[in-house]
């Protein structure tokens, strides 16, 4: 292999493989590459595309001398292309480069011409001022592109810190309903031991009394009978107190189910849709929707249920729930269970819950009434919080506007006492002044004054009904 095209291959991008632009170099395995196509590259990943080493582009380093030396080769491969000499001069005649035998032999011999250094360092000055801004505001767009770099590792540091607290949460938990499940699982334990003790003291007794029984000749079982009777009355054969224990485990993760019943009676002259009562829950009004004969498509074919949420909230939330129909003959109960967005006033739940023809054949429909029961709680305690958030700001607001309408009723009697007593007032002036037909100037304008004050109240009270 020839050195020029060693050079070639050392200048040349190892992503794009094109020559060089811009050229950055690897810190860690000093591979070249153009700064366009690692910047590319480690946008969507965090690792050397050669040596697979952790990289950011702010660890890639300029290699600002290479441009010097593709600019030296690119002039050293660009000769004349009449004499193929190196070009020196420029002619500002024809606005060409030329070589020296140009612009002494040829016909640019009488042209005017400048040393092509000088023309080539007053273009690129040109191009260099212009380039100034735009090299500023890529400076600041590569600043932001850091900065985004700073917040994707901070977000991810943030998500492998929540990950770790959910997986300390849940290996605690673990831990603790595994001691749950050990301690009641030990009492259970015992319990089979002493039962498995005593069914084995019993049963060795009973094989003895047998044995004698069937082995020992009339004499001697005469003589023993006795003691064979006693024997047998001393046996502890009483049964022994099991279980005792719960059998379920509470949730710290997500909550209990809330749940209601409902009966329908007259199922067979019942209406087209019947609503149970509401089953209030951190302040959300729940019900069950019922169409005993069927809805839409399933009309006269199936019982149709839905769980409503007879609430006017505008946000929605997911929840879980479940509806149940009792078998009323010992048989297994009808359980759908989903999970579904609700917002106020929406139902979920099923158009085909149970065919009707098998309701009395399969012993749910019995002396024509059936029996549900409904389940709904939230997926998890967060939800949960933000229904008792939300109840709670309903009941300060509500808590509020009663105050402000027991202040309103309170100012309203105390004007209604103020009336009283200026009516009284009011009375009394009509008592002096029929008393003594003369009257006075000062009984006049005492009657005018409180006149006035009793309109004043009046129209106090006007305007606080109106508020």
């Amino acid at each position: 292999m020839s050195k020029p095209q060693k050079l070639d291959e050392i200048l040349t991008c190892f992503i794009c493989l094109s020559n060089l632009q811009n050229p950055h170099i690897c810190p860690c395995c000093s591979k070249l590459c153009c700064y366009s196509c690692i910047f590319k590259w480690l946008a969507e990943n965090r690792q050397c595309p050669h040596c697979r080493s952790s990289l950011r582009s702010q660890q890639l380093v300029n290699c600002r001398f290479l441009e010097e030396i593709q600019q030296t080769i690119v002039q050293i491969n660009d000769p004349c292309p009449s004499h193929h000499a190196q070009l020196q001069y420029y002619c500002i005649t024809c606005s060409t480069p030329i070589c020296s035998e140009c612009a002494m032999f040829s016909g640019h011999k009488m042209h005017e011409f400048e040393h092509i250094q000088k023309v080539f360092d007053s273009k690129i000055k040109v191009v260099k001022q212009n380039l100034e801004p735009i090299n500023e505001r890529l400076r600041t767009l590569k600043d932001q592109a850091l900065q985004v770099d700073e917040l994707v590792d901070e977000l991810n540091r943030s998500k492998d810190e929540r990950v770790q607290e959910i997986h300390q949460y849940t290996e605690l938990q673990l831990a603790r309903l595994e001691q749950q499940h050990q301690s009641r699982l030990m009492v259970l334990q015992l319990q089979k031991q002493v039962l498995t003790t005593k069914i084995l003291n019993v049963s060795n007794e009973l094989e003895d009394v047998s044995f004698n029984i069937k082995n020992l000749q009339k004499s001697q079982t005469i003589i023993k009978a006795e003691e064979l009777l006693q024997r047998v009355q001393n046996i502890q054969a009483e049964p022994e107190l099991v279980g005792g224990v719960s059998l379920e485990f509470k949730s710290e993760v997500v909550p209990q189910y809330v749940e209601d019943t409902f009966e329908l009676v007259g199922f067979s002259d019942s209406e087209e849709i019947i609503y149970s009562d509401h089953m209030v829950h951190n302040g959300i009004k729940w019900r069950l929707k019922l169409y005993p004969h069927g809805n839409g498509n399933a009309k006269n074919q199936y019982v149709s249920v839905f769980l409503e949420m007879d609430s006017k909230f505008s946000e929605s939330r997911r929840y879980e729930y479940k509806i149940e129909m009792l078998n009323q003959r010992d048989g297994p109960a009808v359980i759908r269970e989903f999970s579904s967005e609700f917002e106020g006033g929406e139902c979920w739940g099923y158009n085909r819950f149970f065919r009707i023809d098998l309701l009395c054949k399969d012993g749910y429909l019995v002396d024509d009434r059936l029996l549900f029961k409904y389940y709904v709680r939230a997926p998890n305690y967060y939800i949960e919080c933000l229904d008792m958030q939300r109840y709670i700001r309903h009941l300060e607001l509500d808590e509020s506007q009663t105050v402000r309408k027991m202040e309103n009723h309170s100012s309203i009697q105390k004007l209604k006492q103020e009336i009283e007593s200026y009516a009284e007032k009011v009375e009394q002036l009509d008592d002096d002044q029929q008393s003594d037909s003369s009257g006075s100037e000062n009984s006049i304008q005492r009657l005018a004054c409180e006149t006035e004050s009793f309109q004043e109240v009046q129209l106090n009270i006007k305007q606080k009904n109106k508020s």
